[in-house]
């Protein structure tokens, strides 16, 4: 996760874990680091080692939970990247946020 000020610089990163391919679980502690920062804008993004850049059905449960949250506190999400050896999968070019 990097969170961005309203000037489109980078001010803080949060990295964390996947638990697996069903399920992307954000700890509470990377949002209240974000939050606590000043961010107005998230940006997400993550790798599939399976060199396959689309999106699972956990991803984009992810992305849209992450959105909504987002939504409710003023924070925009400005875009999912998903990337793979040979380029990446953005959910804001897909039309998808």
């Amino acid at each position: 996760l990097a969170g961005f000020d309203a000037f489109g610089r980078l001010v803080r990163v949060e990295r964390t874990g996947g638990d697996n391919a069903s399920r992307c679980i954000i700890p509470p502690r990377c949002w209240r680091s974000l939050i606590g920062s000043g961010v107005v804008a998230v940006t997400m993004a993550h790798n599939h080692p399976s060199d396959d850049p689309r999106p699972s059905a956990a991803d984009t449960r992810t992305t849209q939970e992450t959105a909504h949250f987002l939504r409710t506190i003023d924070i925009d999400l400005a875009d999912h990247l998903i990337f793979v050896a040979d380029g990446h999968f953005s959910f804001r070019s897909a039309g998808l946020l």
